[in-house]
């Protein structure tokens, strides 16, 4: 279509589909409104079909308006065993095109379109489609002769092309769901499988390549000196899931190995190449930050003050469940027993071995506890009277708020952190018999009897006949109401917000901390009073002992 009145072509392409195969017929009518202009020359060509066949000359037609015609030029085409097709009408300008499609079934039925309104705008090009689909019935029928302008919706045939498109595809995908999770024959309800679907269905739509630095932070005690030593690691790139994509959209490393515990399943293939990347993210000494905050969009996402990545904070190594799962496979590949479209490359599991020991070494030294044998995951501190969680957080655990010991300090062991150093060696131990690797075979296997007895030893608690874990720790405590205030940096604008206690908001003082030392104002709950949150104040007894909390 063209607004411009000068002598032209153009090329107007309309799609047109059947619900089975057979004789399609159909209608096009081309009308010149400039006066004394030439009839139109309409040229009819099929240019795609579902076939995907080469279409013969004969397939093209030429139709010129007869000199005495009225302003109209009809002229109908069949076309056998096919039900897609693209015509295409090449026509000098200005010139109106008005179509109608009907299936052979019902060709008997149709209807020539009907006339143009009178006023139409000469210079406007339209495609009217008197051609409505029954979802139910899944076939095209007539519109019984309603004028295009009718006020009832008309789906065009490309929207009937999209629907069959996806029904297929939707098939498709629940028919391969069932033959790889079989949650129908463990008899699963519809409601159950929908729900599985659903998520497996997020799952894999989730997975996101992403390109950037991390920034990284050297642990440091001093509020002010930590600012200092946080900088921007090189660049890498990331092809993973994400644990939400409106939320939460970039990598956890603690997160992937679970995610990929259903991936592999649905395709190893896309299991390996995110193994591999995030493998590939392993520092020199080992470390693995813990979330990939890679690019500006996925920065965009986090708040300033929780984008730094602390350098001695380590995240469970669910990876390595992914590991045994590959050593299964690859015992397949060589005893030939896996199925064809499941094949482990040979040397995929010796090209990252040097990597994943890497790491495994530095999350085993990384993380040791005081005493030989016990392990304590780094970032847990005590929460500030100034602010913080009711209790404090373990986020390197994966178990952010499990109740563990109320004072956290250096001299305490976790048994979940234990429990994991347990995982990576006998892990490590059958990925280095795997790959014939004689040394640290016996290495690791020597480690995982030092640590199985270590979780004994530490770890059980014969009052309550569980494994606990070890630290300072008040059986009571009571809870305390806090106010909530902001306070900012002394040279920029940043600002946090802290937990006072009320004597010391009534007494006016400054209850910022160092890193903000500038107070701003308290916090109002939107109803006319101050914000508050409850805090646990330990009681008065404290002791090293075994922390009986659960859940």
């Amino acid at each position: 279509s063209s607004s411009s009145s000068s002598s032209s072509s153009s090329i107007v392409s309309v799609m047109a589909t059947t619900n089975s195969l057979g004789t399609m017929t159909g209608t096009l009518r081309a009308t010149s409104y400039s006066p004394g202009a030439s009839p139109p020359l309409l040229s009819i060509r099929r240019l795609s079909l579902n076939s995907m066949a080469d279409v013969p000359d004969a397939a093209s037609r030429a139709f010129r308006r007869d000199d005495d015609d009225s302003a109209n030029s009809n002229n109908n085409f069949e076309e056998e065993g096919h039900n897609v097709g693209v015509v295409q009408i090449e026509a000098e300008l200005p010139f109106t095109v008005s179509w109608m499609l009907r299936p052979a079934a019902a060709a008997g039925d149709g209807v020539a379109a009907d006339e143009e309104e009178e006023g139409e705008d000469p210079f406007f090009t339209s495609i009217e489609n008197n051609t409505s689909y029954d979802n139910d019935k899944e076939e095209a029928t007539t519109g019984g002769g309603k004028s295009s302008s009718s006020s009832k919706a008309v789906r065009s045939p490309v929207d009937l092309l999209i629907d069959q498109e996806l029904r297929k595809r939707m098939q498709i995908f629940e028919e391969r769901f069932e033959a790889t999770f079989h949650l129908r024959d463990k008899g699963y309800n519809n409601d159950h499988v929908r729900f599985a679907q659903a998520a497996m269905s997020n799952l894999l739509g989730g997975i996101s390549y992403f390109y950037g630095a991390s920034s990284v932070q050297i642990a440091d005690d001093d509020e002010d000196t930590k600012r200092q030593q946080t900088f921007s690691s090189f660049n890498l790139p990331l092809f993973s899931a994400v644990p939400s994509r409106s939320f939460f959209p970039r990598g956890f490393l603690w997160d992937e190995g679970f995610h990929q515990q259903l991936v592999h399943k649905w395709d190893v293939n896309i299991s390996l190449d995110v193994l591999a990347h995030w493998i590939g993210a392993v520092r020199e000494g080992g470390w693995i930050p813990r979330e990939q905050i890679l690019g500006d969009s996925a920065n965009r996402r986090v708040p300033h003050r929780f984008i730094p990545q602390l350098a001695d904070v380590a995240n469970p190594p669910t990876f390595l469940f992914l590991i045994e799962k590959l050593l299964v496979m690859d015992d397949q590949r060589k005893y030939q027993q896996q199925q064809p479209s499941v094949v482990l490359p040979a040397d995929y599991l010796v090209r990252v071995y040097p990597r994943i020991r890497r790491w495994c070494e530095w999350l085993l030294e990384s993380q040791e506890g005081p005493v030989p044998g016990s392990y304590r995951w780094r970032g847990r501190k005590q929460t500030s009277p100034d602010g913080g969680p009711l209790h404090p957080n373990t986020l390197a655990s994966g178990l952010d708020d499990y109740p563990r010991a109320t004072n956290p300090d250096e001299t305490e062991y976790h048994v979940d952190a234990l429990c994991w150093s347990i995982t990576v060696v006998r892990i490590m131990a059958a990925l280095a018999a795997h790959l014939g690797n004689d040394e640290d075979h016996a290495l690791y296997s020597n480690k995982d009897g030092i640590l199985t007895q270590a979780l004994e030893d530490l770890h059980w608690n014969p009052r309550t006949k569980s494994y606990c874990d070890v630290g300072k720790h008040s059986a009571g405590g009571t809870f305390e109401t806090r106010y909530m205030y902001r306070c900012a940096e002394a040279s920029s604008s940043s600002t946090t917000d802290v937990a006072v206690a009320r004597d010391v908001l009534e007494a006016r003082g400054n209850p910022c901390p160092k890193s903000h030392p500038k107070p701003l104002y308290p916090l109002g709950d939107g109803q006319g009073g101050l914000l508050s949150k409850e805090y646990f104040v330990p009681g008065k007894v404290v002791k090293h002992q075994f922390v009986a909390q659960y859940g």
